[in-house]
């Protein structure tokens, strides 16, 4: 086996970048399912033999930040097929990685953090009592 080429461990960065940008300008111009118009693509992950793209899904700007994420990747998993006939031809690649579409976990667990944030300030507040000085 020859050392790896230093173009070769790029080679997976660049393709999760082209499909994050593909995704995503299909998810705002070509995907017309009012399931997907809050999800965002947040990050694409390749593995090093360009087999499996692994394709986070998180919802923009929502307090229900979760139900809709998982709901675009019920919808997104339905599509794969047409996603990766687009991929195909838009990246000029002869085979084109599976898409796993998961809920974002960075943003799950931001999300939590926030909840568990507030519901702390919430208690640490000190009870304030009315100006008695008149």
């Amino acid at each position: 086996m020859s050392p790896a080429q230093p173009d070769d461990r790029r080679r997976p960065a660049r393709v999760a970048s082209r499909i994050r940008e593909e995704l995503a300008t299909a998810l705002v111009h070509d995907l017309s399912d009012p399931r997907l118009t809050r999800a965002i693509v947040s990050a694409v992950e390749v593995t090093d033999d360009l087999s499996l793209a692994r394709v986070c899904i998180a919802a923009m700007n929502d307090d229900a930040g979760a139900s809709v994420a998982r709901e675009a990747c019920r919808v997104l998993r339905r599509l794969e097929g047409g996603l990766r006939k687009r991929l195909a031809s838009r990246l000029g690649m002869r085979r084109v990685p599976t898409l796993r579409f998961v809920i974002d976990p960075g943003r799950l667990e931001a999300e939590r953090l926030d909840r568990l944030l507030h519901e702390v300030s919430g208690e640490l507040k000190p009870d304030v009592p009315p100006d008695e000085s008149k």
